[in-house]
């Protein structure tokens, strides 16, 4: 039997994250996220090379519901990311800045508002929070690889969601 977890645990209207000074409120959130994962191609990894807090944030979540795994690496330096593709050939790149990628292959653009404005709470629009599998690998993150070459550290879906729990 598989046990799911919900993406995040808010009401509708609460504001789950902040963006250029404005509060973003779930559905909003939700609606972004299902924005990207219409984007999005169908392979088994995602590098989330996003630099804006929140379009990162969108695209973790898109990439989990897509259930994909997000791979973040140390850095966004060429090399590094030649050689963690290597190591997932199944992945493509994702980014909210494209022309800094031009010369990659298999980078998708993410596309989002600059700003974001919350909806009202009169909004119509169904809201259900996805539910990701516990042990869905949701993310490689990679050490610096100061003393070496990076490792990677996988965590399941649980595991994140345990980590939060403890801070």
């Amino acid at each position: 039997m598989t046990h799911t977890l919900p993406l995040f645990i808010h009401t509708a209207e609460q504001i789950v994250a902040w963006r250029a000074g404005q509060g973003i409120n779930a559905r909003a959130f939700l609606q972004d996220v299902y924005r990207v994962v219409q984007q999005l191609p169908d392979h088994a990894f995602a590098v989330n090379l996003c630099e804006d807090r929140y379009h990162f944030l969108v695209s973790f979540a898109a990439i989990l519901v897509k259930g994909q795994t997000n791979l973040l690496p140390p850095n966004h330096a060429a090399h590094t990311l030649r050689d963690v593709m290597e190591l997932y050939p199944d992945c493509y790149c994702l980014t909210d800045s494209p022309e800094q990628y031009q010369s990659m292959e298999k980078v998708v653009s993410l596309v989002l508002p600059q700003t974001k404005v919350p909806q009202s709470e009169t909004s119509t629009t169904a809201f259900a929070i996805p539910a990701i599998d516990g042990a869905q690998l949701a993310a490689v993150a990679f050490t610096s690889g100061s003393t070496g070459k990076p490792a990677a550290n996988l965590k399941t879906w649980s595991q994140l969601l345990e980590g939060t729990r403890r801070i």
